[in-house]
């Protein structure tokens, strides 16, 4: 149970994600933070703790990819896209 640790760049916002194969012999686990805890779509804490089956994660590259993706697609929903237009709007005041 070597956990490791990748620092990634998503959409200008510096996110760490920890990865631990097979925790407990069954299942993958993800820790996912953004590194000053700004809300992601997938967190409005900045920080996300997911367990996921080996196999959903063997569909991808590695937990990077997963991650990336997993990103990607809750960005384009309609929350998420509001709640930028409004973090740009009150950049202008």
């Amino acid at each position: 149970m070597n956990a490791r640790t990748y620092d990634i760049l998503w959409r200008e916002i510096p996110v760490r994600i920890t990865h631990t194969p097979e925790r407990w012999g069954m299942i993958e686990h993800l820790e996912i933070e953004s590194r000053n805890r700004e809300p992601l779509p997938i967190t409005e804490t900045g920080y996300r703790s997911h367990f996921l089956p080996e196999a959903e994660l063997q569909d991808y590259i590695g937990p990077v990819e997963y991650v990336t993706a997993w990103l990607d697609q809750e960005a384009e929903s309609e929350a998420w896209k509001t709640r930028q237009d409004q973090a740009r709007q009150f950049s202008l005041f």
